[in-house]
């Protein structure tokens, strides 16, 4: 909180380089001040080391009991090893990270400061040693780290005072190669540290004030020069006669316009200098300033003093004595003593009212932003006068003037500490309010507190990290020792200010720096002052850690996973009933509603503290409202199943019914089909019943079916009539396919009686073949006979089926079934017996590579299995030769049954080479098999003697084959896959596209990775000792997690930078919200190098490999939600200050403000702010004058105005003219009425005062022939009024009025027949009867009022424009006295009704007659409980 004290004049801004030899000499320190020669100060003991030692100011040769000159050097080099450079900058006052800079620092080295030459420093001397050094290392925070290192070389050739480096490491040893540093930057190890960090932080304080200065023209040359006057003529012409005021220049006819340009140019930038000047002027001295405040003080020259001049008249006296006794005594004897000291005391009562707090705040902090605001540094040049040298000080007039001088300072120093802590300790015990009492968590009261003032500290209630409850983004414990930090701070940042002498006398010797006396922190008054602070801070901070504990409350609600917990309602299945649902919904949807109104909508103030609760009460709220949501959507996602399942059976059965027959089974499966159909359709009529208690109970909560339900709903409801039509007309085509396929099957069983026989003669025959060397011959003839009698099989059951479906007798066909009996074994026993022979050869002799040990396996159990059984078979009839032949063939199998498992294992595709290695060197065997190895071979080996260790091996490599196969498997897909990288608009830049293909990819295979790190052999279990998965596996594993994140990272950036870039494009926002516009183009320029990047190489695994990357974009989200809310609160305060912009959205709303300088550019958008303003008429002056609708009616204001200030401010007071404006014309037009024509005076007047003011007259006029008894007479008058508007409109006149009378006549028919009405009624009227209190009725009581019944509402003077209003009838009174009333009692209203029967346009026509205006939104899944909030507020 300590600001920047001002200096002793402004010369210390500006002040030269020291001289070469003087500072240094003021602090009592041997430095590089000595005006020794090089070739001297290398005369000692060890001059090949003079460059590392330092330098004295010590004779070489030294008298008797005088220090010695190696004893002075090596105290010099004790205290130089004793420093810290660091240290020492920090107390020159350079800060710890200082503010980045694109200037050079060593351009601004002051080499004054330098004590010795490059050749001094660095010897080029063969063997001798380099010379150590610290260097200054900038880290990526800014601040400064000095490292070891050793001076090499120098660079004498470009003039650059740069030194070569090599830096050390922690062993003492060389790291890193030679790099080339600037002198500023180094600092050796004989040099003074004192000196060095006064020259190090000397270079950082004149870049700095080149840069302010640099700024400060910027700032100057971007004014514009558009609205500056230019030089007059009389002015140019006076500087052209200066100029040319000699013949011969005249008589040159010199063309002068583009040097009077060059004038006016530099007139309008001096111009523009002082108005920049003085602006700033303002600012600093309190006054509000018309610019955006700047945080830097620019340098400036000093201001040079006032002439002095004038006389006093004074008595005689001895003038020569009197003279010489006062030039004796007094300092005032010269006049630069008075100017100084006049100087001094305007200096330090500048000083005495400053403070070294910021005591005043517009708006609520965060304690970083508090900090922030009032941390800065306490400048320590108070003076640079120039030099003095007087020998004899010590009796000087100077000495006491000095001494003067300090004591003004001390003075004001103490002054200004204590204001400043006292002022310091007021303001934040006014910042705490005397007494907090928390009610509830929206009721918060305050004793003490105005209310005028924001609280001074804010933060924001958030979620804790765990999610388990509640906290603070600013902790409570760390308020009170920040601001007990920045009380300190104050204090301490004015100890050791040096006195002004040691700077006016540089020639004497200052052994120590003497230093201003300040306060000292441990001073009574200073101990008291903080303790009252803390004790405050205390106290206020309890009441805001209290109102966090009633939040505790809504703790469970965090936990709440509104999807999961439908889901578990939705999990019960049958079992979950509609009175269940229907009661969770009521339950919730009451906590709802109190939840809404017990959480604040944007904050509270709980004293010291503003508590924002937006965020978070928007999420409890959200996570209600979606609970609720998701109930109703379960209660009509219930009967959707139930009607969308009943939809399915229903067209089966169609499908069915209107099935084709081809058989006679198809038509008694038709038959049957139709006979069991009621049935079926009773069960499902049970199950329509069950959907319409849900469809009741949805019609209850008005939930609108959408239409593609609404119809599943209506075509249930009708299926089950149109189905049994269907089965009645189906049932008559059956009988007529029934008579054609009876007559078919006859013929064709004729044919197959004779078909049996011959099949039954081949299989009698089949025994006699016994021959295995004709295997190939006989196993043809068994495929063709088996085949037919399968045919021959399938036809007997046919026809026996179809006789059985007619009712006819079954014919027996048994005869087909024994001769397929007896046939099946000699079938079985060939067939297997031929393909085992080509099996064995092929698997013998053929190439192993093409050998299955899976398929190897199946096919051998199978023929032996078969060949078994069938030798069973043939034994049992009798047929020994057939038996011999099949236990012949059963035997080979047998034998080759225990090549099996070697194939297994060999075949196995894992198998690697390290395998193969790993088994030939247990065998002592070479196991290698290639494409000429074969069964046979495996045999000759003796492999199958090692089966057991040859199948172990197999099963190792069979699963990390599987692990290989699986990650090889993963890679391959992610090889193909791209990122999208679309174009987006006209931004020159792009926007990614990932398809959902890809990302349910991403998760599978991370899933996957997840489960192979827990293989256990993910590592090698053979012989060999490479571990050849597990590090695949885990780098594997973690691109994949560094691409989910990153793509995560990266679709939250593009969403939300999407939605800022055509905001911030905007040259008006960037300079309304300048923070967060620099946020949006740091993020800007990140997004277009990444997008830019993924377009040139669009592969997936390329793009986010990254680490770097996903730290860009999570650093990138973090400043998009500042953007983000910081946008919000802009906007908010822009909705705050002119209401109407709350019925705007953001969109429509940030338009506006993009164009706000322009106030011309704004008139397009009148009409989202305005019920009929088209446009306004501005001057050439932008005077506004006037305002026109959209049907070309201009209404003038009864006052002019002009677009001043922001556009909230000047479209509020165009809202203020438009009231006014309005209603002047109705009192103007009231007077008017009575003196002139109606048919005449209808046309003067705008469309809305002539139907206000005749309605007012009509009231009037009724009232009075009701108490005068006239009625009927009336009703004449309004019928011949009536009658004069017909006529008019029949004549000529413009669109304009013609809009107006049509308008006028229907108000004026509907009040005709009002008036008739009453006149038929008959009887004593009174004007408190309900016939006429029930009518719309408007009164002029100093102002228009609109009555109805007992409701009375002023008139809202909204302009309405030129527009016709709506037919008035019975049901429209009665909506119009029902609204009315309810506006009355501050009540809402809502016309309930069928669809198109025009509730919308009797509320929109009664907004008219009240002049108010009125904002139609049709509802939408947008339209939630917080834009509905929005809009009330706005209203």
């Amino acid at each position: 909180m300590v600001q920047e004290v001002s200096t002793f004049g402004r010369a210390a801004q500006a002040r030269p380089k020291a001289r070469f030899g003087k500072q240094a000499s003021a602090a009592g320190r041997s430095g590089p001040h000595e005006d020794v020669d090089e070739d001297e100060d290398s005369m000692g003991a060890d001059q090949g080391n003079a460059h590392l030692l330092p330098k004295v100011m010590v004779p070489f040769r030294t008298r008797p009991g005088e220090t010695p000159r190696k004893v002075k050097i090596q105290r010099q080099q004790r205290l130089f090893a004793a420093q810290d450079v660091a240290q020492l900058v920090a107390k020159e006052g350079m800060p710890d990270a200082p503010r980045p800079s694109v200037l050079a620092l060593d351009a601004f080295d002051n080499t004054e400061f330098e004590s010795r030459l490059p050749a001094g420093w660095v010897p080029r001397t063969a063997g001798v040693a380099p010379t150590p050094a610290r260097v200054a290392v900038q880290q990526p925070d800014g601040a400064w780290a000095w490292q070891q290192c050793e001076v090499v070389g120098y660079d004498d050739a470009s003039g650059a005072d740069t030194y070569l480096v090599r830096m050390v490491g922690a062993d003492g040893g060389a790291a890193g190669e030679c790099e080339s540093v600037p002198r500023v930057r180094l600092h050796f190890g004989a040099e003074d540290p004192f000196v060095f960090a006064r020259r190090f932080t000397d270079a950082h304080a004149s870049r700095a004030r080149a840069e302010s200065l640099l700024r400060y023209n910027l700032y100057v040359d971007s004014m514009p020069l558009d609205d500056l006057p230019p030089l007059t003529s009389e002015q140019i012409n006076r500087m052209l006669g200066f100029a040319l005021n000699s013949k011969r220049l005249r008589d040159k006819l010199m063309d002068t316009s583009q040097l009077i340009s060059e004038v006016n140019m530099e007139y309008a930038r001096t111009m523009n200098k002082v108005i920049f000047d003085e602006t700033l002027k303002r600012g600093s001295s309190g006054c509000p300033a018309p610019l955006v405040a700047l945080p830097e003080v620019f340098p400036a020259d000093a201001r040079r003093p006032a002439p002095s001049h004038g006389t006093v008249q004074l008595p005689s006296y001895d003038f020569p004595q009197t003279f010489s006794e006062f030039s004796f005594r007094s300092l005032n004897t010269k006049g630069e003593v008075i100017g100084a000291l006049g100087k001094v005391k305007a200096e330090c009562t500048k000083v005495s009212k400053m403070s070294l707090f910021a005591t005043n705040h517009t708006k609520s902090l965060r304690l970083d932003e508090f900090e922030q605001g009032q941390v800065q540094d306490v400048g320590k040049g108070w003076y640079n006068l120039h030099e003095s040298n007087m020998e004899t000080y010590e009796f000087s007039k100077l000495r006491r003037f000095l001494a003067l001088v300090r004591f003004h300072m001390e003075d004001t120093m103490r002054s200004l500490v204590g204001a400043s802590l006292a002022r310091y300790t007021a303001y934040v015990s006014a910042a705490c309010a005397s007494a907090v009492t928390i009610h509830s968590t929206s009721h918060v009261e305050l004793e003490g507190s105005t209310g005028l003032r924001a609280p001074l500290l804010v933060t924001e209630l958030q979620i804790s990290k765990d999610a388990s409850g509640f906290t603070y983004a600013t902790p409570l414990d760390a308020v009170v020792p920040k601001f007990g930090a920045l009380f300190d701070l104050a204090v301490q940042k004015l100890q050791g200010l040096p006195q002004l002498e040691p700077a006016v006398m540089e020639s004497l010797f200052w052994a120590v720096v003497p230093m201003l006396n300040a306060v000292h922190p441990l001073e009574e008054f200073v101990q008291e002052m903080r303790a009252s602070l803390v004790s405050t801070l205390g106290n206020a901070l309890g009441p805001v850690a209290e109102y966090l504990q009633r939040y505790e409350q809504y703790a469970p609600l965090l936990k709440l996973n509104p999807e999961a917990y439908v889901a578990e309602l939705e999990a019960k299945g049958e079992d979950l009933t509609l009175s269940e649902v229907c009661s969770e919904i009521r339950k919730h949807s009451a906590e709802l509603a109190t939840l809404t109104d017990a959480l604040p909508v944007h904050g509270v103030s709980v004293g010291l503290v503003y508590v924002q609760t937006a965020k978070t009460r928007d999420m409890l709220l959200q996570r209600k409202a979606k609970l609720v949501s998701l109930l109703k959507l379960l209660v009509a996602r219930v009967p959707r199943k139930m009607m969308s399942a009943l939809d399915v059976k229903f067209k089966e059965i169609e499908r069915q019914l209107r099935a084709k027959t081809t058989s006679l089974e198809d038509v008694d499966e038709q038959r049957k089909y139709i006979e069991a159909l009621p049935q079926k359709l009773g069960e499902i009529y049970t199950e329509l019943e069950l959907a319409k208690p849900w469809y009741d109970a949805l019609e209850g909560m008005r939930h609108l079916l959408p239409d593609d339900e609404a119809r599943d709903k209506a075509n249930g409801d009708a299926w089950p009539a149109k189905l049994q039509r269907l089965a009645e007309r189906q049932l008559d085509h059956l009988a007529d396919d029934e008579k054609a396929y009876k007559e078919e099957m006859q013929s064709e069983q004729e044919s197959y009686n004779g078909t049996i026989g011959d099949l039954s003669l081949l299989v009698s025959t089949f025994q006699q073949h016994t021959d295995l060397t004709k295997m190939d011959a006989v196993v043809v003839d068994v495929t063709g006979l088996m085949e037919r009698l399968k045919k021959a099989d399938s036809d007997a059951a046919l026809y026996n089926g179809r006789e059985a479906l007619l009712g006819l007798p079954l014919t027996d066909y048994s005869a087909v079934k024994k001769t397929i009996d007896a046939f099946e074994p000699f079938a079985l026993f060939w067939n297997t017996a031929s393909t085992w022979k080509k099996n064995v050869a092929a698997w013998m002799d053929g190439s192993w590579e093409k050998l299955d040990g899976e398929a190897v396996e199946r096919d051998v159990n199978n023929a032996f299995k078969v060949l078994y059984k069938q030798g069973k078979v043939f034994s049992t009839r009798g047929l020994d030769k057939c038996s011999e032949n099949c236990e012949a063939i059963r035997t080979e199998v047998e034998d080759f049954k225990k090549f099996v498992p070697l194939v297994q294992a060999l075949r196995n595709p894992g198998m690697r080479d390290r395998h193969w290695d790993g088994l030939s060197t247990e065998l002592g065997l070479d196991v290698h098999p290639d494409s000429s190895f074969t069964l046979a071979k495996a045999e000759e080996q003796g492999l199958l003697s090692h089966l057991e260790t040859i199948t172990r091996v197999s099963d190792v490599a069979g699963k990390e084959f599987s692990i290989e196969q699986a990650l090889d498997k993963m890679q391959g897909e992610w090889a193909a896959a791209e990122m999208g990288v679309l174009e987006y608009r006209e931004t020159g830049t792009y926007v990614i596209k990932v398809e959902e293909q890809i990302t349910q990819m991403l998760d599978d295979h991370i899933v996957m990775t997840q489960s192979m790190t827990f293989s256990p052999y993910k590592k090698s279990m053979t012989f060999s000792p490479e571990q050849p998965f597990e590090e695949r596996i885990l780098k594997w594993e973690a691109q994949l997690n560094l691409v989910s994140e990153i793509l995560d990272q990266w679709i939250a950036v593009q969403r939300n930078w999407m939605y800022l870039e055509p905001i911030f494009s905007s040259d008006d926002i960037m300079q309304q919200l300048p923070l967060e516009g620099k946020r949006f183009a740091t993020v800007d320029r990140m997004w277009r190098k990444a997008t830019e990047t993924a377009k040139r190489a669009p592969a997936l695994l390329t793009v986010c490999s990254s680490q770097k990357l996903l730290d860009q974009f999570i650093e990138a989200n973090k400043l998009l939600e500042s953007v983000q809310k910081g946008l919000s609160d802009y906007l908010e305060t822009k909705r705050l200050a002119f209401a109407r912009f709350f019925f705007l959205s953001n969109d429509e709303l940030l338009q506006i403000l993009s164009q706000s300088k322009n106030p011309l550019a704004v008139q397009p958008h009148l009409r989202k702010c305005f019920e009929a303003i088209e446009s306004l008429d501005f001057a050439d002056d932008l005077e506004i004058s006037a305002m026109n609708s959209k049907e070309k009616e201009k209404v003038p204001f009864d006052k002019p105005m002009y677009p001043q200030g922001n556009v909230e401010v000047w479209l509020g007071e165009v809202e203020s003219r438009m009231r006014s404006a309005l209603r002047q014309q109705i009192v103007d037009s009231i007077a008017d009425y009575k003196a002139t024509p109606r048919p005449e005076w209808v046309r003067r007047w705008p469309a809305m005062v002539v139907l206000a003011v005749s309605v007012i007259f009509w009231s009037q006029e009724c009232e009075s022939a009701i108490e005068a008894g006239e009625m009927p007479a009336y009703a004449k008058t309004c019928s011949k009024d009536l009658l004069d508007l017909t006529d008019l409109v029949r004549g000529e006149i413009s669109n304009q009025d013609r809009t107006t009378l049509g308008a006028l006549i229907t108000v004026d028919v509907h009040a005709r027949d009002v008036v008739d009405g009453l006149a038929a009624a008959g009887g004593k009227l009174r004007v408190s009867d309900f016939e006429w209190v029930s009518q719309l009725r408007y009164y002029w009581r100093d102002d228009v009022f609109v009555d109805m019944v007992q409701a009375s509402i002023s008139y809202g003077y909204e302009y309405l424009g030129n527009s016709p209003r709506l037919v008035i009838t019975p049901l429209t009174d009665r909506c119009y006295m029902t609204l009315m009333s309810a506006m009355h009692l501050n009540l809402g209203g809502a016309p309930a009704g069928p669809a198109g029967t025009g509730k919308t346009e009797t509320t929109k026509d009664l907004a008219k007659a009240l002049a108010k205006q009125c904002v139609v939104f049709n509802c939408s899944d947008g339209l939630d409980y917080m834009a509905m909030g929005k809009f009330l507020k706005g209203g």
